[in-house]
């Protein structure tokens, strides 16, 4: 897969409300990407931190974009608060993570660009819409 989303969550509950999102934009990502499309990268990856009442991330929204060689990999957190989920319909719950998930992408796309780590940077990011699209067809 060579766009990825991992996470990790500040309580079970948050689990509940963010896990079925993960899963099927991982999934759609699956279907849309192949190695072709990186170049000395395994994978461009969108980490989400999602707070809860065992652990706070703080902040809001995409931060830390980071190249790491070691790892052949660019990767940027999405920092989810509780109170983007704690409460809110899963509509609202989707429609926020998308939006952070598709801010994270094309903060990914500019740095893997600058690192002439993209073999088509335009077909990457159109490969990325058509995949967050199926998704939300689903």
């Amino acid at each position: 897969m060579m766009l990825q989303i991992s996470a990790d969550h500040g309580c079970s509950r948050s689990d509940r409300h963010i896990w079925p999102i993960h899963r099927g934009l991982n999934q759609a990502f699956e279907r849309h990407f192949d190695a072709s499309d990186l170049i000395d990268l395994d994978v461009l990856g969108i980490v989400f931190r999602v707070s809860g009442e065992i652990m706070d991330f703080g902040g809001e929204g995409p931060e830390r974009l980071k190249h790491s060689k070691r790892d052949r990999d660019i990767a940027i957190d999405l920092l989810i608060p509780e109170s983007r989920w704690k409460g809110q319909s899963p509509e609202a719950i989707q429609a926020y993570v998308i939006a952070g998930v598709r801010s994270c992408i094309d903060q990914l796309i500019a740095k893997a660009t600058e690192l002439n780590k993209l073999r088509d940077p335009e077909a990457y990011r159109q490969k990325a819409a058509a995949a967050v699209s199926d998704y939300l067809g689903q």
